[in-house]
């Protein structure tokens, strides 16, 4: 049915419950996984603190890397993954990177508890589904209130 599954994902463990059910969709369907982190500028750095705003960036990079990582290994080999790394608005770089990748489905979390907790929480989630051109599964933690 779905041959292009997006992913977005972040630190939180909703997020983290998001992938499971992407993933498990991905090898039932036998189709190519997009995984997406998006990394949002900090808010309220002044011009003067821009060193402390890329450290912010640098470290959310590197969190990136160790959660695809991670993810890759939950994966069979026989699913094709592509990376999507983008930094800006998460709900419009979701949507950018699924519509130009062609992802027939986008799979996003309810809500995020990571570092960054705008990240995939219900408003982004909320713009996701305003924004797409397809089919957005939102998927919530059973574990969460």
């Amino acid at each position: 049915m779905f041959k292009h599954i997006m992913i977005a994902f972040d630190t939180g463990e909703s997020s983290s419950h998001a992938v499971n059910v992407g993933v498990r969709l991905a090898v039932e369907n036998e189709a190519r996984l997009g995984l997406i982190y998006v990394a949002a500028p900090p808010v309220g750095y002044i011009s003067e603190s821009a060193l402390a705003a890329q450290r912010v960036l640098d470290d959310e990079r590197y969190r990136a890397q160790s959660l695809f990582k991670e993810i890759r290994s939950r994966v069979p080999d026989t699913i094709d993954i592509t990376q999507f790394r983008p930094e800006g608005d998460p709900a419009d770089e979701i949507v950018a990177a699924a519509t130009k990748w062609g992802a027939d489905l986008i799979v996003v979390g309810t809500h995020g508890a990571g570092r960054f907790g705008s990240f995939l929480l219900g408003s982004t989630a909320q713009s996701v589904i305003r924004k797409a051109h397809g089919p957005v599964l939102v998927v919530r933690n059973p574990w969460t209130e």
